[in-house]
């Protein structure tokens, strides 16, 4: 279907991608031999890795520590002496090779498996999520109400720690050995909660080190790969002034800026911005002529759209152009 919808187009913009997971390389040389396919359609069959441009698994470790209700209970009975000492017996399970099905190393161990297996039918490897699965309940039938509140706190914990940090470290070592694609996290931002704490941050401007490792890891650049890499993976900001005056520049991606008290002064950036000016007297400072821009109003605010891009401004009551021509934006 794909292919027919690109047509001509179709071998430069689409990459077709056959989903497997981490730990089952018995299912990915499953489908990539399709035996019922062939058995059932023989005069539609196809070799899928004729199909296929690559294939893409998880790199997801860690969930048996509280899939095992062993291992969980042992948890638990340590970190009701010491959250300390359970957090480095977590990560003596989680870095060892042999301690535990799904350390960072075992799962290393399988992604370099599936990477043999695929080279022989010369198609590409790579991830679509992953990263700790320490801190979750998914398929968990025997995890008490009791159980996952002090699962929670316990590994709510832990997945901010250091070690977590350093088992990142480990993580994206291994997986730049391995892969043929970026790194991919389950979640960029977002609070735990009793099914897992996904986010490598909780919210906007939060730091932890396993999202310090990443966001340093993404600003250097460049691809292990050979293609693409660095900047095309950012994202804007979001930013808060303070009760006073203050300046706010976004980037060229979308931002997200918000002025509070104070007479606040935006400056114009690229992408598709949105800015709350908030209390006091604010300004949207643009770099060209009155002519190169256009304003509209768009539910509370107004809409002001450049040859850099466009911002959508609420409580901010005065455009100021490059050639000094000022314009009152005020919604009444």
């Amino acid at each position: 279907i794909w292919r027919d919808v690109f047509a001509d187009e179709a071998k430069s913009r689409l990459v077709t991608v056959l989903g497997t997971q981490a730990g089952n390389v018995w299912l990915t040389d499953r489908q990539l031999r399709a035996e019922s396919w062939q058995r059932l359609e023989p005069d539609t069959y196809a070799a899928p890795a004729l199909l296929f441009d690559e294939v893409a698994a998880t790199t997801y470790f860690g969930g048996s520590i509280v899939s095992d209700s062993g291992l969980r209970t042992e948890l638990m009975q340590r970190a009701s002496l010491s959250q300390r000492d359970a957090e480095a017996w977590l990560f003596g399970l989680l870095s060892g090779q042999d301690a535990i099905e799904d350390s960072v190393p075992a799962v290393m161990a399988r992604l370099a498996e599936q990477k043999a297996r695929l080279a022989d039918e010369g198609l590409r490897f790579t991830a679509y999520e992953g990263g700790q699965h320490v801190h979750h309940r998914f398929a968990v039938a025997d995890l008490s109400e009791a159980e996952a509140e002090s699962l929670a706190q316990i590994l709510g914990t832990f997945v901010r720690s250091r070690d977590m940090g350093r088992l990142y470290t480990a993580l994206w070592d291994g997986w730049r050995g391995i892969g043929d694609g970026p790194f991919m996290q389950f979640t960029e931002a977002g609070l735990p909660t009793p099914w897992g704490s996904w986010g490598v941050i909780a919210y906007p401007g939060d730091s932890t080190p396993r999202g310090d490792f990443l966001m340093a890891r993404q600003a250097e650049g460049g691809s292990w790969w050979g293609e693409g890499g660095g900047a095309q993976y950012l994202q804007g900001i979001t930013a808060n002034g303070t009760e006073g005056a203050d300046a706010l520049e976004g980037t060229d991606e979308e931002d997200f800026l918000a002025g509070l008290g104070g007479d606040d002064t935006f400056v114009e950036s690229g992408g598709r911005d949105g800015i709350n000016g908030g209390e006091g007297t604010d300004t949207y400072r643009v770099a060209g002529p009155r002519s190169d821009y256009t304003v509209a109003p768009e539910g509370a605010g107004q809409r002001v759209t450049g040859p850099a891009g466009s911002a959508y401004l609420v409580n901010v009551e005065t455009l100021a152009f490059g050639d000094g021509g000022t314009l009152s934006i005020a919604v009444r």
